[in-house]
């Protein structure tokens, strides 16, 4: 098997997918992919819990709070469209949040790794 060459992963593809399968998210959650994608925003830099390589679960705990905190009034229309919908269903809104940010981890890791040299 080869090794991948620096720069050569069709990173470009992935992305385009990532993005295509974004499309398909619930209204939930694409609610609440701004305020998640703002927060990684901020934590976007070398050191950071999001590139640690075992990121702590307190910590995803604060960041999850942090994006609640901001976006909490999109629980209301969430439960209001769920018990619609689902009418037994509970709603996981903090689950939801969790979700989406360890996704939006696993694809900026991802892009960190791609662009670090290999030698």
């Amino acid at each position: 098997p080869l090794f991948p060459i620096y720069g050569y992963d069709n990173s470009s593809e992935l992305d385009k997918d990532i993005e295509d399968m974004k499309r398909l998210y619930p209204s939930t959650v694409r609610a609440v992919e701004p305020y998640v994608i703002n927060e990684c925003d901020q934590l976007e830099y070398d050191g950071s819990v999001m590139f640690d390589e075992y990121p702590d679960k307190v910590t995803i705990d604060r960041i999850v709070d942090r994006i609640y905190d901001n976006a909490k009034h999109l629980q209301e229309e969430s439960e209001v469209e769920a018990a619609y919908i689902y009418p037994r269903r509970r709603n996981h809104f903090h689950d939801i949040i969790t979700v989406a940010l360890l996704n939006e981890f696993l694809n900026r890791r991802r892009r960190y790794r791609s662009r670090r040299r290999w030698f």
